[in-house]
């Protein structure tokens, strides 16, 4: 009896043991480094990053070999709503009348995606040849294009059929999906990370304007990233802002270093990559 009773003892100590070791693994747990830079990184300037952003089409396919050689996983920039002028596919697009309207914004078009040339040009042209280059996985752009009120929602399916087929021709990639939170629960299966812009700071496009949103804004918006943790599940959360003073940045990550999760800060183009601080 003392033997049986000196077992479960033994049995609770080693369970507790293993709930402390559990718990101290979690709350030591490195925060993922991560960044987007949408200019021309050098190999060096990657050292670091545990994963970064690029724009593929910078680099041609030896430099993108050399940039492959980091410890750094590369994600491909593609945008899925939208297409630039500078594309070289937006020529073929424009001419099949797959265009519905200019973003002034970014200075770009939004496409339409009922079209199932459009969709075929996204996954048999553009997609394959970014990750011919060796990429490690896609960073999934405009996806809110989408949304409800944009006069485009009806396309949602769409975009939810076009997710789900770049996941089933590669299912073993990187993906994170840019915003699109109302597709979530459609999407969250096909993605292993979603990225959320504007948490703790914004972009004023018509005053071209860096600023700190108000402290209820911020509240808010804190209230729906705990939703959206729930909802990607296994998923990893990614937050971007944006500002480029000194001080603004550091108001940033006052506030988005209280979040525990990975973040990166920088101007509105994504277009610095600024080395990691240890």
């Amino acid at each position: 009896m003392f033997a049986g009773y000196q077992r479960k003892i033994n049995f609770i100590c080693v369970a507790l043991l293993m709930v402390v070791s559990i718990s101290s693994c979690q709350n030591s747990r490195e925060i993922l480094k991560f960044g987007i830079d949408y200019s021309k990184v050098s190999v060096n300037s990657l050292k670091g990053y545990d994963m970064v952003v690029l724009e593929p089409f910078n680099y041609n396919y030896r430099e993108t070999r050399q940039l492959l050689e980091s410890k750094t996983k590369l994600i491909g920039y593609v945008s899925l709503g939208e297409v630039g002028a500078s594309r070289w596919y937006y020529p073929l697009l424009k001419d099949k009348g797959l265009l519905l309207g200019k973003n002034e914004n970014w200075d770009s078009y939004f496409i339409n995606l009922t079209d199932t040339l459009s969709r075929r040009m996204l996954l048999n042209k553009v997609i394959p040849e970014i990750m011919d280059r060796g990429f490690d996985g896609l960073f999934l752009d405009t996806i809110d294009d989408v949304a409800p009120g944009t006069g485009r929602g009806n396309m949602q399916g769409d975009m939810v059929q076009l997710i789900r087929e770049i996941r089933k021709r590669y299912p073993d990639i990187y993906i994170i999906q840019n915003r699109g939170m109302f597709l979530l629960n459609q999407t969250h299966k096909y993605v292993n990370a979603l990225l959320i812009e504007d948490v703790a700071s914004s972009y004023n496009f018509d005053q071209k304007k860096y600023y700190m949103v108000d402290d209820s804004t911020f509240k808010k918006r804190i209230e729906n990233i705990d939703h959206y943790e729930a909802e990607i599940n296994s998923g990893q959360l990614l937050l971007v802002d944006y500002a480029t003073s000194d001080s603004l940045k550091k108001q940033v990550q006052q506030r988005l270093d209280t979040l525990k999760l990975p973040y990166f800060i920088s101007s509105i183009k994504l277009d610095t990559l600024p080395p990691v601080k240890n």
